[in-house]
């Protein structure tokens, strides 16, 4: 579907000083890089993280998605 995004107009942005606003959608306990992209965004001074989210994964320990999601939750609250 197309939404009208200009991709020079989004580059742009991104590369400018201006603070980003960020929702970040995770799911944090089914593999580490999640935390070092919370870590990057929570210390940068041009983004303001507003809320994060638990995202659903399934695994052969975690079968069941909402197990996933639940396993997340409780990462990003530790």
């Amino acid at each position: 579907m197309y939404h009208g995004f200009n991709m020079n107009t989004v580059a742009e942005h991104i590369r400018s000083d201006k603070i980003k606003k960020l929702i970040i959608d995770t799911d944090t306990f089914n593999e580490v890089d999640d935390q070092f992209a919370i870590g990057y965004a929570m210390l940068s001074a041009n983004i303001d993280v507003l809320a994060m989210t638990a995202a659903p994964f399934v695994s052969p320990t975690y079968p069941d998605p909402a197990d996933g999601m639940e396993m997340s939750f409780k990462e990003l609250v530790k």
